[in-house]
């Protein structure tokens, strides 16, 4: 039912093949992984950067004692309004400050999430849970334009059918319909129709007809089967 070769994002040496062929694998799990010395230290500096809220505490340490000082000289009746105003301004630039000392510390969250992007495209996971069909390429080989393809992983539970239905039979077949498929061995499963397809061969008059099957006995993909649909009482064309 589904069928995936899987490729790095971008090229590089491949330092580690996790897997291999036969190995069940889940969706999201790491397959594979690419050299990642660089992005590794590029992204602990990042993180680093990000994490690093000092210059923020500093700065909002110095516009609270420029405050401080604005008021006692304002309370104080003291001073002169020249003076006053030269406090004020003081303080209004510790505050943009403190500013601009937050805007660089979100800049570094965000230089430490693209980071962390980077660091992610050196690794390769599975979109489909299913089972390594076959493996590429292998550690110590540099993934690029010219040997891009590392591994196929499959899933043949369920199994999809696609099999030629007479024309006439398949106009009437709708999505859910009971399938029954029977094997090369003579087993025969339930199943259902996922999709009556669009276009028929006018040479054979013929539909396609994808039948969905369970394959908890995990036959291998390729069989050729026969499919009847109960509900029309009607056998179709073997299908594979």
């Amino acid at each position: 039912s589904q069928s995936v070769t899987l490729s790095f994002a971008k090229p590089g040496l491949v330092s580690k093949v996790l897997v291999q062929k036969g190995d069940h694998v889940s969706a999201g799990q790491v397959v594979a992984q690419e050299d990642d010395t660089e992005e590794q230290a590029a992204y602990d500096v990042a993180e680093g950067e990000a994490q690093d809220t000092t210059r923020v505490k500093a700065q909002e340490a110095i516009r609270d004692e420029k405050e401080k000082t604005y008021e006692r000289k304002k309370q104080s009746g003291a001073s002169s309004q020249t003076v006053l105003v030269e406090a004020l301004l003081d303080w209004e630039v510790g505050k943009a400050n403190v500013d601009l000392a937050q805007f660089e510390q979100l800049q570094s969250v965000r230089k430490a999430k693209q980071a962390e992007a980077a660091l992610e495209k050196t690794k390769l996971r599975s979109p489909i849970s299913g089972v390594v069909e076959d493996t590429m390429i292998h550690a110590g080989e540099t993934a690029d334009a010219s040997n891009a393809k590392v591994m196929r992983v499959v899933n043949i539970d369920p199994l999809w059918v696609d099999v030629p239905v007479p024309f006439q039979t398949a106009r009437g077949l709708r999505k859910d319909d009971a399938a029954q498929v029977t094997f090369s061995d003579g087993t025969a499963r339930e199943g259902k129709v996922i999709n009556v397809h669009e276009v028929a061969d006018p040479g054979s008059n013929t539909l396609y007809v994808t039948v969905e099957v369970p394959n908890a006995q995990r036959t291998p993909a390729g069989e050729h089967v026969e499919v009847n649909f109960p509900g029309s009482g009607k056998v179709a064309a073997a299908g594979r």
